[in-house]
């Protein structure tokens, strides 16, 4: 199936006079919420487990952490041929173009590039809310277990200091979440404000340290 790349004639022929895709920084996204949406399914499952608010409150503050030193880069594409919203904001007020990409060839791309450390993927993005908390529950439910045993106690003893064993405990707790925490990197930028369902998106991705631009080569 065909992916659509909406541009301004300059990107156009800077692709196919190159033969490279640019990853660009998702955080200049026209879309505010982007990589932040998910805080507000994690506040929502937080609030139906019976998580306090001050605890919630810690919980997103852990997110906010990566937000400030990661982004994403994406070539974003929709799944819409000819779609007026997409001409008139990505392709020049619709005096651009709009690049056909075989699907199958992009997902043989992705899987070529030797990128050791940092994850490449030909991503779906996901507006329906009820798939996004289906995604997000079991991540959220391991991390509410881990504050319920002490990860957000750890290192906040004040006079009184508990005994080393439970020391170890709050301590062991702490270092889980911060895995859990890391593990929804992927999908920080997969799933998105539904407000933008119209576009179709699906989009090459790849988590970045902020500053960084990756290359494809296309051919």
């Amino acid at each position: 199936m065909p992916l659509y790349h909406y541009c301004p004639n300059k990107a156009f022929l800077s692709i196919v006079s190159e033969r490279k895709i640019r990853l660009t920084d998702l955080s200049h996204s026209n879309d505010l919420l982007e990589g932040k949406w998910v805080r507000n399914i994690i506040s929502e499952i937080c609030g139906e487990n019976d998580v306090s608010i001050k605890n919630t409150k810690k919980i997103l503050e852990r997110f906010d952490v990566l937000a400030r030193i990661l982004t994403a880069g994406a070539f974003c594409l929709s799944r819409k041929e000819d779609l007026l919203s997409q001409w008139i904001s990505y392709a020049n007020k619709a005096r651009g173009v709009s690049i056909g990409f075989n699907e199958k060839y992009l997902e043989k791309l992705v899987n070529s590039q030797p990128l050791e450390h940092f994850r490449l993927g030909l991503e779906n993005v996901i507006y329906e809310h009820k798939i996004q908390k289906e995604l997000i529950t079991p991540g959220v439910k391991e991390i509410i277990k881990f504050v319920n045993d002490g990860a957000l106690n750890q290192g906040r003893f004040g006079l009184l200091t508990p005994q080393e064993d439970l020391v170890k405990k709050y301590e062991a707790a702490n270092e889980r979440l911060i895995e859990t925490v890391i593990d929804f990197l992927p999908f920080l930028y997969q799933i998105k404000n539904p407000a933008f369902s119209e576009e179709k998106e699906e989009r090459l991705v790849s988590i970045i340290f902020k500053n960084m631009i990756f290359l494809l080569m296309v051919g």
